[in-house]
Parts: C-alpha cells; sequence; structure tokens
C-alpha cells in the first residue's frame, strides 16, 4: 500500500490548490430570517443543437422588511471539469430579460465576474417589502452534449439551482424539455457533493422531464441529470476554455515555484500601482475646490503607490472594492511567509522528492498537475501578532487541531474564507478607507440564485 510522503510546496503552488477548493459550498447568513424564496420554478426548452431557453419563475418574501430592493441572480458561463486539470467547461450566456407580475423594479446590471454572469435586478432608488415576483429568462449555449461514442447516450446534467443562493428555497421545481423523451432521470439536492435524492425523484414523460424539492436551505442546491437517445442533440458543441494553471504553464519544481512564487507576487504588487495609477489618469479635469498639482502633475497630497505595510488580502480588497476569496488566499500565503503555520503537499511514495528547497533533482516529478496530491495546512505553535479576521481565519480552517487535510475539511475551510472576507470588508472600512463597509452596500441587493459550482462565491444578502 502506497504511504504518503509530504513536501513542501511553494508559493505558486498553494494558490492554485486552494483557489481549485470547493469554495462555492461557502454562504453567509441572511441579514434577515424574514427572507425567503417561497416558490422557485426553472424551466429549460432545449433544442437540438444542446442549447436553451430558460425561465425561471420566483417569488421573493421579504416579510415586513421595506428596505431591500431587489434579488441578485448569479449564472455559471464556466466551470471546471472534474479530473480535467487543463479545461473549463463554458455555458454561454445572454439575451437576459426580467419582468416582475407584482410591479417590483426590474432594471439590470450585468457583470461578468468569477466564469459566471451577475445580474442585479430593481432600482437602488426603490425599496421593495412583502413579496415580490420575478420572471427572468435567458439564453445558455452548451448546456447539452452529444454521444461520445457508439452506444453512448446523449446527455445534460445540470446545476439547475446552485450553491450560492442565502436564502431558503421552498416549493421548488425544475422543468426540461427536449427534442426526445428521456431514457434516464436523476435528481439530487444538498450541498457540494451531495447524493441525496430530490423529493420526487426525476421522472420523464413524453419529451417533458420534472423534479421537485419542498425545500432548500442556504448553501444547497439542486442537480438533474439526463440521458437521452443518441442523436437527440445532433448540432450539440461542447465547449471548451483552457485553463491555465502554474503547472501546465510552466511545470511545478521547488526550484521554479520559488520564482514563480515571487513573479506572482511582484505581478501583484506591479498590477496594484498601475490600477492605482490608472485611476489617477482617468479622473476627471480639476475643479473648483478640487487639490492644485504638483510638480509631477499628481494633485498635492494624493499618494500614486499604496503604503508599504497594507497586507495583501486588504490590499486586494482596496483594489476592486470587494472581498473576494482570491484575496483570503493571500491571506493564507502572507501567513505562511510569516510563519504562522505551514503548507505541504502530500504525494505518492512511488514519487521520490528532495525537500531541499531549491534543489530541484531529475527524479521529482516536475508538474504537480500529474501527480495525485492533497494539500495538508500545519499551525506552527507560539505567539503570533494577528489581525482579527486572521486570527478567526487560522482558528476557524484548524479548529484546535494542530494539523488539516484541506479534502477532509473543505465545507469548514470554505466557510472559514467566506468569514475571513466578511473580516477583510470590515478591515478596510476601520481603515478608513471606505466610508461605508462594501459588503454592506453590495449587499443590500438580496443574492439569487445559480451560485457558481466551482472556484467562486458571492457573499450578497439583504441590506438594513
Amino acid at each position: 500500500m502506497a504511504t504518503p510522503i509530504r513536501r513542501p510546496l511553494s508559493v505558486a503552488g498553494v494558490a492554485a490548490l486552494l483557489v481549485a477548493a470547493p469554495a462555492a459550498a461557502a454562504h453567509a447568513e441572511p441579514d434577515s430570517d424574514e427572507h425567503t424564496i417561497s416558490r422557485y420554478a426553472v424551466e429549460a426548452v432545449v433544442d437540438p443543437g444542446g442549447g436553451a431557453d430558460v425561465t425561471v419563475d420566483l417569488d421573493l418574501d421579504l416579510g415586513s422588511d421595506d428596505e431591500a430592493h431587489g434579488p441578485f441572480v448569479s449564472i455559471v458561463e464556466r466551470q471546471e471539469i472534474e479530473g480535467d486539470p487543463d479545461r473549463y467547461r463554458l455555458t454561454p450566456v445572454g439575451d437576459i430579460a426580467v419582468t416582475s407580475d407584482t410591479g417590483a423594479p426590474t432594471d439590470l446590471l450585468v457583470e461578468r465576474e468569477d466564469g459566471g454572469v451577475v445580474v442585479r435586478i430593481g432600482d437602488e432608488d426603490v425599496e421593495i417589502s412583502g413579496v415580490q415576483s420575478y420572471t427572468v429568462t435567458y439564453r445558455i449555449e452548451g448546456l447539452a452534449a452529444p454521444s461520445e461514442g457508439p452506444g453512448a447516450p446523449d446527455a445534460l446534467v445540470w446545476n439547475a439551482v446552485g450553491l450560492g443562493w442565502e436564502l431558503p428555497m421552498r416549493d421548488v421545481s425544475v422543468s426540461i424539455e427536449a427534442p426526445a423523451g428521456a431514457t434516464s432521470a436523476r435528481c439530487v439536492a444538498g450541498g457540494v457533493g451531495s447524493t441525496r435524492p430530490c423529493a420526487s425523484s426525476a421522472a420523464s414523460s413524453g419529451t417533458s422531464t420534472t423534479a421537485t424539492q419542498d425545500a432548500l436551505e442556504p448553501g444547497q442546491g439542486l442537480t438533474i441529470a439526463v440521458e437521452y437517445p443518441a442523436g437527440t442533440f445532433p448540432d450539440a458543441e461542447v465547449r471548451y476554455e483552457p485553463r491555465r494553471t502554474w503547472g501546465n504553464t510552466f511545470g511545478v519544481t521547488p526550484a521554479t515555484g520559488g520564482i514563480g512564487g515571487a513573479a506572482v507576487v511582484g505581478g501583484v504588487a506591479a498590477l496594484a500601482v498601475a490600477r492605482h495609477r490608472r485611476r489617477d489618469d482617468d479622473s476627471p479635469a480639476a475643479t473648483t475646490g478640487a487639490p492644485t498639482s504638483g510638480t509631477d502633475g499628481v494633485p498635492e497630497g494624493f499618494a500614486t503607490e499604496p503604503p508599504a505595510d497594507v497586507p495583501p488580502g486588504e490590499f486586494g480588497t482596496l483594489i476592486d472594492e470587494r472581498a473576494q476569496h482570491h484575496d483570503v488566499v493571500a491571506v493564507l500565503l502572507d501567513l505562511a511567509v510569516r510563519g504562522v503555520l505551514h503548507l505541504e503537499v502530500v504525494l505518492d511514495d512511488d514519487e521520490t522528492t528532495d525537500d531541499t528547497p531549491g534543489d530541484a533533482t531529475d527524479d521529482e516529478p516536475a508538474d504537480l498537475s500529474e501527480i495525485d496530491h492533497d494539500l495538508h495546512l500545519i499551525r506552527v505553535p507560539g505567539a503570533h501578532d494577528l489581525r482579527p479576521y486572521e486570527r478567526e481565519l487560522v482558528e476557524a480552517i484548524f479548529d484546535g487541531a494542530d494539523e488539516i487535510v484541506l479534502s477532509e475539511r473543505a465545507q469548514e475551510v470554505a466557510k472559514a474564507v467566506e468569514s475571513a472576507a466578511h473580516g477583510l470588508d470590515d478591515a478596510v472600512t476601520q481603515q478608513g478607507w471606505f466610508a461605508g463597509s462594501p459588503r454592506r452596500v453590495r449587499a443590500r441587493w438580496l443574492l439569487g440564485g445559480f451560485g457558481l459550482l466551482f472556484g467562486g462565491w458571492s457573499s450578497r444578502s439583504c441590506w438594513p
């Protein structure tokens, strides 16, 4: 039986592993217990090309709260493929439209981030309460896949309700209409990795397949998998996009990993300064009461470079005005650099390795993506000077243990990362960099569904 061995992991390798962790399990608690999605019905009409016209009908129950504005709806466009570290699967989304039978504002703001489309619905100047109904329609491509060979079926696997909801959902239903009747169908509900069948098993009648679920709690989702006779989607084409990782770009060894880590850190700093300067360059021309310019053209009292002592996680939050999971990854890497914790990768014992940093040998695997590995986090004993969100992150990750395996505590780590993101928001607000918490400003909009299954999450809820 193979016995795992350990090897210290480079900064770049750690970042790649942490970013690949199932962070979609994380969610924030809604600000009000009154808010629920009391009805959620999604229907997809799939054509022979594998694309679908999707309609989502949802009832948003705000109770007596009269200070909400509308939902966020996040739709997956790019997701990781299990067992394939070099490609993403693409399901491009377009033609998004929203109506409301209850007269709720349906202004749209559409953004693309972290492999998905984020749709903000509502008017920031209009507050709503009670039960509001919305109908969201959109076009999604690449939903169905053609047969992979003789005897193999055409297939459709769809995260019809994603994991990103922060609000409990009731009366959930999914309907899929296809050019032919299904040969088999399955529906599962729950959190990451759930195999729990839906309340009603997926059933097919004619060319329709349906499934229902009485309730989904925050952070839970619903996936439906349907098989069809080969040739049902003759024009379907599965779309892919290259997935660039440090491993498949350069190959990771202790030597290249160390250089790569320096390059990553340097690149982040350069990007931060460049973006800061670009914002200065794009600012409006001087107006009455504006600061006068110095000899280098920069307004007096303004800095073109950040303070030297800004931690990387706070710096990332400052740049894009939101704390995201990669900002928390930066916090973990910073903690490792400061000696608060160690990060190690575990290899099979048939891979020989030299643990000496910077001393790569011919026996070592050149690419971490080619080997089976897991990530170990080891807590370094002793008193450490930690910021509040750093201390909370460390305590939540280890939960009293001296060492953890990332894959065994994936959901707990994901929740800890989400909580740390909130802590970063609070930290930059306390520093006086924002007049109010970026999270609370953005969270005035309710989080909507279709959370990203891999690689990202949203942390929006109701705002007071």
